[in-house]
């Protein structure tokens, strides 16, 4: 649908939309442990976060497939959330597991 210059000029003049409130992408956690079996675990704790947040209600979340593309990457975590649109960017660093509680 072709937008008329009335509604392209008020486009223009709002700028770019501004992003939902509770609105969040959980970076994929980093292995600092340097063992790549670490590597599935830390994965699954990413997914697993995601899909909780997910669940609250009035929050967008950014799913695993966009989120994963940063994944080993050096971000500027501001420039993650103007390419997503987003407020928040959850970043997280494994050493890796801890045997036994206390």
């Amino acid at each position: 649908m072709d937008r008329g210059p009335a509604t392209q000029a008020e486009s223009a003049r709002l700028g770019p939309l501004s992003p939902p409130h509770l609105s969040i992408v959980v970076l994929p956690f980093a292995n600092l442990s340097g063992d790549p079996e670490q590597d599935y675990f830390v994965d699954g704790v990413t997914e697993s976060l995601t899909t909780d947040l997910s669940r609250i209600s009035g929050s967008f979340v950014i799913g695993r497939p966009p989120a994963f593309t940063y994944k080993g990457r050096a971000v500027d975590l501001k420039q993650i959330g103007r390419e997503l649109n987003i407020r928040y960017v959850l970043e997280v660093q494994c050493s890796g597991a801890r045997s036994g509680f206390g």
